[in-house]
This record gives C-alpha cells, structure tokens and sequence, in this order.
C-alpha cells in the first residue's frame, strides 16, 4: 500500500476541469461570495483585537464572519502553503462588496497592524449553502483538477457517500475560486467537517478506502493541499 499522508482523507465535491459542485442541485453564486483568509499570527490577543476592529468595515459592507478557526499543524499536500495557524471565513452577498471591503483603510491599516505573515485569501462564489451542523474536526481542501475521464464524479460520490454514513463526513462550504491572494487560484475550494474528531482516526485505520482516495488524488488532481482546523473558542 502506498504511504499516504493521513490528512489526506477527503474527496472533491466538483467534477474535474472546474465543473461545479453538484451537491444540492446549484452552481450559482446567487448564495453570496465566501473568503477564506489563513494567517500566521504571532499574538492571540492582537488576532481578537483584529476581528474587533474590522467588525465596523464588515457591517458597512454586509459582510459575516461565519467560520474561525486554529489550525492544527502543518498544510498537507503537494502545494507549497506555508505556515499558518488562524483562518476565518467571511461571507458577503456579492464581489463587489467584498472588494470593497478589503480596500478599505481601516482594514488594510488592521492587517498591516496584526503583523502576521503568510496572509492568502481565496474567494469565490458559493457552490452550496453553508452547512448548519457543528464539528469537533473540520479540513480544508485546495484542489487543481486534471482532465476529467467521466469517471471521477462516480467514484468521489460513492467514496464521499461510505464517508458520510461510517465517519461523520459532510460538506460545510464549497466554493469555485474566482481570485486569490499569495496563493495560485485553484480549481475548487473546500471545508469538511467531522462531527466527531475521533471518527477521522478511526478512519486512518481503514485501509481500503485509504489507499482508494490516495489514488484518486494521484489520479485526478494536478496538486491539493489540506489543512485540518478547529473552531476557535471566543
């Protein structure tokens, strides 16, 4: 059996070549626009007095933080990401206020103020509604897709279906990256949770299905990277 990294443990939800996500019937951004931002911060208390200072900036541009976590350990793949340990996700109704937002002074003075390195923010339209469940485990997925043999969809969905009923897998936001910041733009990204973080171990031990989303990631992705995170406690 080959030796896969045990974060890799999740499939995609999109066909290849950017096809979107089939999950609920919808490839509009009607839903709104997410942005994932991942960071390295060197200060607990100057990450909690960056989100209190942006709350402004957001609200004048209809903006909601809806997910923040810690990250757990190092990214995971074949792409470069760097170190980062907090990434937050924030939800607008559309691009332009999203643009808006990061161009605002007060934001950028924040950001420059926070004195984090390795920022990237990736947007993109929402391919899903957010999921409402809660999760002890959530992962983050980055992927580039090669060609699409017509099979891919038919295995991710039957590997994605044993996911959900044996581990507690489920989709919590899936997005089709429109522009990025420090990182290449990607295909389809990507947040899964776990509703119980002990059910990602016990899925390490199965090595069937293991080795069966190893070699669908060699097979049909050109690079990915995960990266396993916690919900931050306020």
């Amino acid at each position: 059996m080959k030796n896969y990294s045990l974060i890799a443990v999740l499939l995609l939800t999109a066909g290849c070549n950017g096809n979107p996500a089939r999950s609920n019937n919808t490839t509009s951004t009607q839903q709104g626009v997410i942005v994932i931002t991942s960071l390295n911060v060197k200060n607990d208390s100057a990450y909690k007095k960056f989100k209190d200072y942006i709350s402004a900036p957001l609200d004048k541009h209809h903006g909601k933080i809806v997910r923040d976590f810690n990250v757990m350990g190092e990214a995971n793949g074949s792409i470069n990401f760097g170190p980062v340990n907090r990434l937050f996700v924030i939800k607008f109704p559309n691009n332009q206020d999203n643009n808006l937002f990061f161009r605002d002074s007060t934001v950028k003075k924040q950001l420059k103020k926070l004195n984090s390195n390795n920022l990237k923010i990736i947007s993109g339209g929402m391919l899903s509604p957010l999921s409402d469940r809660n999760g002890e485990l959530f992962v983050l997925k980055i992927s580039n897709y090669k060609s699409n043999d017509g099979k891919a969809q038919k295995i991710a969905d039957k590997i994605n279906l044993e996911l959900k009923q044996n581990y507690g897998f489920h989709l919590d936001i899936a997005i089709r990256s429109t522009s990025t910041k420090n990182i290449k733009r990607a295909d389809e990204v990507a947040i899964f949770l776990y509703t119980k973080a002990a059910s990602q171990k016990a899925l390490y031990k199965n090595g069937r299905i293991m080795q069966q989303i190893g070699d669908f990631n060699m097979k049909y992705l050109n690079d990915f990277v995960y990266l396993a995170l916690k919900p931050l406690e306020n």
